[in-house]
């Protein structure tokens, strides 16, 4: 199962990014366990944990912060503009069309030409 991908591969930290982001889905940490163990191919499961992951640190938790003397360290339009796009990106990765994340693209690339 060397093609199930990284999530997967690595699913107990990454569990923990998901169960963060969907406590509230479950009613507690067995249920969530019961609910991602009905998922059938370590595929799909790689798949749940790369969304859940994702969503977690770039909208549920991910603010842009400033340190800027005088301004506020949230600033509210540019995280929701952000939070905006990072969830519409997210929606679009779900699509049957091949989709390759940045690291996946990064790491198939020759290391010469990419960093010349």
């Amino acid at each position: 199962m060397a093609g199930a991908g990284r999530y997967y591969h690595n699913e107990k930290m990454f569990k923990e990014d998901a169960y963060a982001v969907l406590e509230s889905q479950f009613f507690d940490r067995k249920s969530f366990e019961d609910f991602y163990g009905k998922i059938k191919t370590p595929s799909l499961k790689n798949e749940f944990l790369r969304v859940a992951c994702s969503y977690r640190y770039l909208a549920k938790h991910g603010d842009w912060k400033l340190s800027v003397a005088g301004v506020d360290e949230v600033i509210d339009y540019l995280n929701n503009s952000y939070k905006l796009v990072a969830v519409f990106s997210l929606i679009e990765s779900l699509s049957d069309q091949k989709h390759q994340d940045f690291y996946e693209w990064l790491a198939a690339q020759d290391p010469a030409e990419l960093f010349p």
